[in-house]
């Protein structure tokens, strides 16, 4: 080959190159996600547990990026709920039964739920169970606010009443005017959060107000019952305690 032909050859490969490399970059298709979903129990049905309908959601992170729901008649035992226009992927999928108020009565969670490109993915059968409590306690100070009281740090327990012995579950000492980050909003939020709870139980809580490593002030509330899905919130009067607290 001539050194002319030669450099006309490889003019044409370079100009064509961009041409070919163009006809493969297909987009990325979309999938979709029927995500299937059972009571637990060999009786269990939508209308024994109070439910009207089934939630499905998909989150990237703590980004919900798809969601979609179903009505769920009073005997059925299982159902799907179909999910489109999912960029493919692998998500955290949250179902969720919900009743006539809106609100979680029972729950299944995947941590990773795959969603294929350009076709229709199952999800394996979730079974729901009994959506866990939550339960946010704070407190008042006797007549002021924590930076002008006596009372440097708060502890709260709990108690899960069993009829005969009280069974501790959980135990929180803070900052008097502690805060946390709600787990729906992310807003602050005063006092102490205690999740995943144990459905219908019976609680007792116990508050303690101290200055540095002495106790000053606390409070005991009355026994309460949490229910499945619940979310509770209570506030503790603190009393200041006449000479040592018991």
């Amino acid at each position: 080959m001539s050194t002319f032909n030669a450099l006309r050859a490889l003019s044409f490969l370079a100009l064509s190159a961009p041409a070919f490399a163009a006809c493969g970059d297909d987009t990325v298709k979309p999938g979709s996600l029927n995500v299937n979903w059972a009571h637990g129990g060999p009786t269990s049905t939508c209308g024994s547990r109070g439910v009207t309908n089934v939630e499905a959601r998909l989150y990237k992170g703590t980004e919900e990026v798809a969601s979609g729901s179903a009505p769920c008649t009073a005997d059925a035992r299982t159902g799907s709920i179909g999910l489109a226009d999912i960029t493919p992927g692998t998500y955290r999928l949250v179902t969720e039964a919900n009743d006539a108020d809106g609100k979680g009565l029972y729950i299944a969670s995947v941590a990773r739920q795959n969603v294929a490109e350009g076709k229709t993915t199952e999800s394996a059968v979730v079974t729901l169970a009994a959506k866990p409590g939550q339960l946010i306690v704070d407190w008042t100070v006797p007549g002021q606010k924590c930076s002008s009281s006596d009372i440097t740090d708060v502890e709260i327990v709990l108690y899960y009443d069993a009829g005969t012995v009280d069974r501790e579950v959980g135990r929180q000492k803070v900052k008097c005017d502690n805060v946390f980050k709600s787990p729906e909003d992310g807003a602050n939020q005063a006092g102490v959060l205690f999740a995943a709870l144990e459905p219908n139980a019976n609680v007792i809580l116990e508050a303690s107000g101290y200055n540095g490593a002495t106790q000053i002030a606390k409070a005991t509330s009355e026994k309460f019952s949490i229910g499945i899905g619940d979310e509770i919130e209570s506030v503790m009067p603190l009393v200041l305690c006449e000479g040592e607290c018991d």
